[in-house]
């Protein structure tokens, strides 16, 4: 599969400063995920303001998990055109987490975009540096939808819905370990307004 365009330096900044931080991990919040119920889960309104990659409520946080849960949805500010037209199939970044300090390097996220008249899912990931993207399925807006990624020892499972989608994965470990992923606009363009997505993360 051809993967578009190489992924721009400011998104290898928030990456790579989390090495100054590692030390304080112990003591911050971690998140495990065990099986929980549907309804247990706490919902935040991620922004990504206009010109921005980056959503505001962004903090360090550990993951130590073999499975993250989670309910994304989408309202009518998903909707957007690029200025360029050839950045309209750049994949946006939904929520994951990375395995080790550099996403670039071994991470699994979900990632999206708006092309065809539709919100897209797709998984988005590196293994060992290498990067492979597949689309999973549409989403319709103001919808939530379940997400998860079940961590296997040489693979992931990434799933939307009734959609699943397995990728590689490059570290060979029962449980991934790494930080929090939280949404990002781009590919290369920024924001062209105000970007809002609610995500449930689900709690003990």
């Amino acid at each position: 599969m051809k993967i578009g365009k190489a992924i721009p330096a400011g998104e290898r900044l928030f990456g790579l400063g989390l090495l100054l931080c590692l030390l304080y991990l112990s003591a911050a919040g971690q998140i495990n995920e065990p099986q929980h119920h549907l309804s247990e889960y706490t919902i935040v309104q991620y922004h990504i303001p206009r010109g921005q990659h980056y959503v505001k409520q962004r903090k360090l946080k550990w993951v130590n998990t073999n499975h993250l849960k989670f309910v994304a949805r989408f309202d009518n500010s998903a909707i957007y055109r690029t200025i360029d037209p050839r950045n309209q199939l750049d994949i946006n970044k939904l929520y994951g987490f990375s395995e080790g300090l550099d996403h670039q390097f071994n991470s699994a996220r979900f990632g999206w975009r708006f092309s065809n008249d539709s919100v897209r899912l797709f998984a988005y990931v590196y293994a060992n540096g290498k990067r492979s993207v597949a689309e999973i399925c549409t989403v319709p807006l103001n919808e939530p939808i379940q997400c998860s990624i079940k961590v296997f020892p040489t693979a992931y499972l990434l799933s939307a819905g009734n959609n699943q989608v397995q990728m590689e994965r490059g570290v060979a470990s029962p449980i991934a370990k790494g930080f929090l992923q939280y949404p990002y606009f781009g590919g290369n363009e920024t924001a062209p307004h105000d970007v809002y997505i609610s995500i449930g993360t689900f709690s003990k």
